[in-house]
């Protein structure tokens, strides 16, 4: 088996392996090309650090991965990780963590991270095997049509760029990688105060051109957490800058309060993954 850097690829051949890699899985994952470069840059994935396995020549597999400094803490995200079917439980998976561990030890990453379905046991398996960890729940959930709940209270909201939350005592430091500030393209911060301008908490959202709103993160100050009435009022002024439509994407769950409140929203489950952390 060799291992080769993306580098050595075109966008087709991998958007190719991509999809053949990823067919049979429980989320669709298919991709045309330009998603598929769109994907490599939006996500701060990094060609020179991302892997491909083959056999015989033939590609069968792959681990893409960016490493960025977030906190004060150098982390490296594993943003796919796929075997083509008929390779599946050969060991294609094992040897392209190990390599892809000596690729974040070389660029002295602290933090590596990444996500798994919570069904996939194999993977699971796999990781676990490597000192990742569970660390935290996300969650995807969407709504076509959010009903609003009456619970409004006399919290005080602000826009801000993403930043603005960065130097927040509380932020969160392990949220997934495509949920940090630095990593969101055209996001918008929300900063939560109450009638005296105590800081009570922020959140990052995004909004399409067609109005869906997506919310990346939620977080109340932990000193002066928010009542239910408020994280109510707060997620519905959210909701109310869109269109009715809404997502939460690998969400990370901080305040378990939220999901019922959410459910009454009108959110549906779509899946939960687990947020994976190994320390080096």
């Amino acid at each position: 088996m060799e291992i080769r850097t993306y580098e050595h690829f075109t966008l087709n051949e991998l958007t190719v392996l991509w999809n053949r890699a990823f067919s049979g899985y429980s989320v669709n994952y298919e991709v045309d090309v330009d998603a598929f470069a769109r994907q490599l840059a939006n996500w701060g994935l990094d060609p020179s650090r991302s892997l491909v396995a083959l056999v015989d020549g033939k590609p069968v597999g792959f681990i893409q991965s960016g490493v960025k400094d977030i906190s004060g803490r150098r982390l490296s995200w594993n943003g796919g990780t796929a075997i083509v079917p008929e390779y599946r439980g050969q060991g294609v998976g094992k040897r392209l963590m190990a390599a892809a561990m000596e690729v974040y030890q070389e660029a002295r990453v602290d933090v590596a991270t990444l996500e798994v379905l919570v069904e996939n046991t194999p993977a699971l398996r796999l990781y676990e095997s490597f000192g990742f960890r569970p660390v935290k729940r996300l969650v995807t959930l969407e709504c076509e049509a959010v009903r609003p709940l009456s619970r409004r209270t006399p919290l005080v909201y602000q826009l801000a760029l993403p930043q603005a939350v960065s130097g927040k005592s509380y932020y969160d430091p392990d949220a997934p990688w495509l949920a940090h500030w630095c990593n969101l393209n055209q996001a918008q911060a929300f900063l939560i105060a109450d009638g005296q301008g105590v800081d009570r908490g922020y959140a990052l959202f995004s909004i399409k051109e067609d109005g869906i709103v997506t919310l990346h993160q939620f977080v109340s100050n932990p000193r002066c957490a928010m009542t239910e009435a408020e994280l109510c009022d707060a997620l519905q002024t959210i909701w109310d800058m869109g269109s009715g439509r809404a997502v939460l994407d690998d969400f990370p769950v901080h305040d378990e309060r939220m999901l019922p409140l959410l459910q009454e929203m009108g959110f549906v489950w779509k899946r939960e993954r687990h947020l994976m952390h190994c320390r080096l």
